[in-house]
């Protein structure tokens, strides 16, 4: 008889307990388009002129070797005819080598500028993160999904909030 009396008990608090959870607020999911905030934040462009600015000089620096080269390859090309077959093979010698130096600065630089726009992204996706937390909690969302998403209705859908609030608090102090 106890069982069964504790039986019951237990059941009817289930049912109680049952109502209350479904008498909560529904869960609010948000949801953000990192790509297109940091296509549009002002930050971005921050780093993107800064970037421009660093690497700008050894960028020109590139852009006068490789028209060094060309001009030499220009001259082998106009002069070849007229000249001695050492000194054309000296020409086409030093080109090969200026060619394979140019090919190797140029990597180099490639990867430096990589590098950097990976160090300067993982700052701003830092300061995006602590952005989108703002905001999500600002609008009373519970959870907000930035990737794997193939629809998001525009009520659920935070970017433009979290692109407002990167213009609002300006770029950062360098």
């Amino acid at each position: 008889m106890k069982i069964m009396k504790l039986f019951l008990a237990v059941i009817g608090l289930s049912v109680i307990f049952s109502g209350v959870a479904v008498a909560e607020e529904p869960t609010r999911i948000g949801f953000v388009n990192t790509a297109r905030v940091i296509e549009q934040a002002p930050q971005a462009k921050v780093v993107r002129d800064k970037l421009q600015t660093e690497f700008a000089p050894r960028e020109a620096k590139l852009l006068e070797e490789q028209k060094a080269i060309k001009a030499m390859e220009e001259r082998l090309v106009r002069d070849g005819a007229l000249m001695s077959a050492t000194e054309k093979r000296k020409l086409e010698r030093n080109i090969k080598s200026k060619q394979q130096a140019f090919q190797s600065a140029y990597k180099n630089f490639a990867e430096d500028i990589e590098a950097r726009r990976n160090e300067e992204l993982v700052k701003m996706q830092q300061e995006l993160s602590a952005v989108v937390v703002e905001v999500a909690k600002g609008a009373n969302f519970d959870m907000v999904i930035e990737t794997g998403v193939v629809y998001a209705n525009e009520k659920v859908n935070i970017t433009q909030m979290v692109i407002d609030a990167l213009h609002a608090a300006g770029t950062p102090a360098e």
